[in-house]
């Protein structure tokens, strides 16, 4: 389907209301730009969620950003968009020019963090305030900032911080705001955070969410695959942003966000210790604390499987070893996993967790399922099956 067609079935929906949240500042100022609701019917309503991180900056942030900034011997370092958000004594940029030389607020528009590096070297008897503010978009640039510092051993530079993350504020969204039929999620916190992080919302509220990019096309797009969705009944993640937003999103910019664990479901393998503590309260619920003992198991067990090992005998040696020990199976090395490069962002492994159990409560919920019957399908039957199918063409991987 063309975009033509796509403006044609909006423009011509005659369904329910339906109430549409575009979460991210930038759509909102791509849908005015482009006059999308124009272009819809007015049986689509579409309304603004949290915005930017500047848009929601609180008074008592900006404050405190201008209490650091008269400090003595103290810089406020801010990129320029915060200079115009008020407080309650003035925006950063009125304190900056308010009063006389020696009352002034001792500001400095930046371009990026890490110019506080070369200012804090040059100027070790000052500090330097940055002001953190923003989603998971900016957060791994102000984590590197604080890592380099350390590494060059500088000790000049602290951070007032203002992070937000978007996952919080949806839930918030979904459990006070019923009337909300679907999102279009934000591209830009998409990219970090992959698109992994949305399938917990729509299970549990059953609501589309929809990553877009930023053109008049990619909303379109998006809204035009919400709605369909509600048409169907459905209410899962689609991504329609893939040439920026990566399932999994960038796994460096998570690292930097919350750092790194074990790989290879070395990480899962340790976390089953923690059950040994849950006291369940009858036999229903330790059945379930088995359940997710086994499924922390399974990781490890079945990488080591696929690469022709045995897979407990591989569970067995590892728990023995200590933590963070484990086999890398592509060269049967055995070792500090993150020392031998087989590593994961704990955002992205906590996520998966989280996302694995929601799923099961889902199933537990469900009167009936419908899977394909099992088969006992060999290694070598199934890729005979593979290469009898051919390839694909196209390129769509």
């Amino acid at each position: 389907m063309d975009i033509a067609q796509v403006i044609d079935y909006l423009k011509n929906y005659d369904g329910r209301q339906l109430k549409l949240m575009e979460v991210c500042g930038t759509h909102t100022a791509a849908i005015f730009k482009n006059g999308i609701r124009d272009l819809i019917s007015p049986k689509i309503k579409l309304i603004s969620g949290p915005g930017c991180p500047v848009c929601v900056t609180p008074t008592a942030f900006i404050d405190k950003c201008v209490e650091y900034a008269k400090a003595p011997n103290c810089e406020l370092l801010t990129f320029g968009d915060m200079m115009k958000v008020p407080g309650t004594a003035g925006s950063l940029s009125e304190n900056k020019s308010a009063g006389e030389e020696g009352a002034k607020a001792d500001i400095t528009i930046m371009y990026s963090p890490l110019e506080a590096i070369e200012k804090a070297k040059a100027n070790p008897e000052k500090t330097y305030v940055v002001a953190a503010v923003g989603f998971e978009t900016t957060a791994p640039t102000y984590a590197l900032l604080v890592r380099e510092a350390e590494r060059q051993g500088v000790h000049n530079i602290r951070l007032v911080t203002a992070f937000k993350t978007a996952i919080p504020a949806l839930r918030w969204i979904c459990e006070n705001q019923n009337d909300i039929d679907g999102f279009i999620c934000p591209g830009h916190v998409s990219v970090i955070t992959g698109v992994h992080v949305y399938d917990e919302l729509a299970s549990t509220f059953g609501k589309p969410f929809v990553v877009s990019g930023f053109e008049a096309e990619h909303i379109l797009a998006a809204i035009y695959r919400i709605v369909k969705q509600i048409e169907a009944g459905e209410g899962r993640v689609e991504n329609m942003y893939p040439n920026a937003v990566k399932e999994d999103g960038n796994p460096k910019a998570l690292q930097a966000i919350e750092g790194i664990v074990a790989g290879g479901g070395v990480a899962f393998l340790a976390s089953a210790k923690a059950l040994d503590a849950v006291e369940a309260a009858d036999a229903d619920e330790k059945i379930g604390v088995e359940i997710i003992r086994k499924a922390l198991v399974a990781p490890v067990r079945q990488i080591a499987q696929n690469a022709g090992f045995e897979g407990s005998v591989v569970v067995e040696k590892i728990k023995d070893l200590p933590e963070g020990e484990g086999l890398n199976s592509a060269n049967g090395e055995w070792g500090n996993m993150i020392e031998m490069g087989v590593l994961d962002p704990v955002k992205v492994t906590r996520t998966t967790l989280q996302n694995a159990a929601s799923v099961a409560s889902l199933i537990l919920i469900t009167e009936a399922t419908v899977s394909d019957e099992p088969k006992d399908t060999t290694i070598e039957e199934a890729i005979s099956a593979a290469a009898a199918a051919g390839g694909q063409g196209g390129g769509m991987y």
